[in-house]
């Protein structure tokens, strides 16, 4: 299964920023519906779109801390607001 190319996107931007939180109204904006990426994800990744976004997040995270960076730092700079 290939990823759709509005999917892509949204990771792409997601990778680039990972404190970024997309949520309905943001992909409505750009022209998605949240259900279709929501069913997109669940049928491909078996978490919906807002799991995958808080694992992408404490992921990216995680590396962080491990490469050595502060935890204060690293959350603030993953989205994490405390």
């Amino acid at each position: 299964n290939e990823t759709p190319e509005y999917i892509q996107t949204i990771l792409d931007e997601l990778s680039e920023d990972p404190s970024q939180k997309f949520k309905d109204w943001d992909l409505r904006q750009r022209g998605m519906e949240p259900n279709t990426i929501r069913r997109w994800f669940l049928k491909n990744h078996g978490i919906t779109f807002q799991a995958y976004q808080r694992m992408f997040r404490i992921n990216t995270a995680f590396k962080k801390i491990q490469s050595g960076e502060t935890v204060t730092a690293t959350a603030f700079d993953s989205g994490y607001e405390s």
